[in-house]
C-alpha cells in the first residue's frame, strides 16, 4: 500500500467517524428537544397541581377561620347569658339556692370569657398562617354560605 492509499483509507475512516458524529449530534439534538418539551410539560403540570393544592389549603384556612369565629361568637353569647342569669339571680330573695345559682353563673361567666379569648387567639393564629402563605385574611362562614346556596336552589333553610 502506498501513501496515497493510506491517506485515502484514513480519510475514509475520518469521514465515516464524521458521519457517525453528525448522526449522533442530530439524535442528541432531537433528544434534547424532546427532553426540553417534556420538562416544560412537567413544569406546567406540577405548577397546576401546586396551584390546586394552594387553593385547597387556602379554602380550608378560610373555613377554619369561619368555624373558629362562630365558636368564639357562641362563647360570647354564652357569656351574655351567664351575665343575665347572674343579674336575674341577684334580684331574687337570698337563700341557699340563689347563692348556688350565683356561684355557678359566675363560674360560667369565667369559663365562657376564657373560651372566647382562646378561640380569638386561635383565630388570630389561623389568620396569621393564612396571611403568611397567601397574603390574605379571608374568613368563610359556612352557615352563611349554605344559606346563600340554598337561596339559589330555591330551598328554605
Amino acid at each position: 500500500m502506498d501513501i496515497n492509499q493510506v491517506v485515502g483509507v484514513v480519510g475514509l475512516v475520518f469521514g465515516f467517524l464524521g458521519l457517525v458524529v453528525g448522526v449522533l449530534s442530530v439524535v442528541f439534538g432531537v433528544l434534547s428537544v424532546v427532553f426540553g418539551v417534556t420538562s416544560l410539560v412537567y413544569a406546567f403540570m406540577t405548577n397546576r397541581r401546586m396551584g390546586d393544592r394552594d387553593a385547597l389549603v387556602k379554602a380550608q384556612l378560610c373555613r377554619f377561620a369561619g368555624d373558629i369565629d362562630m365558636i368564639s361568637t357562641s362563647a360570647g353569647w354564652a357569656n351574655d347569658h351567664f351575665v343575665g342569669i347572674r343579674e336575674s339571680a341577684v334580684k331574687l330573695d337570698r337563700n341557699q339556692d340563689v347563692h348556688e345559682i350565683l356561684r355557678r353563673a359566675q363560674l360560667g361567666v369565667g369559663d365562657s370569657v376564657a373560651a372566647h379569648r382562646m378561640t380569638r387567639e386561635f383565630l388570630n393564629d389561623i389568620l396569621a398562617l393564612q396571611e403568611g402563605l397567601f397574603h390574605t385574611k379571608d374568613i368563610t362562614h359556612v352557615d352563611r354560605l349554605e344559606k346563600d346556596l340554598s337561596s339559589l336552589s330555591g330551598d328554605a333553610v
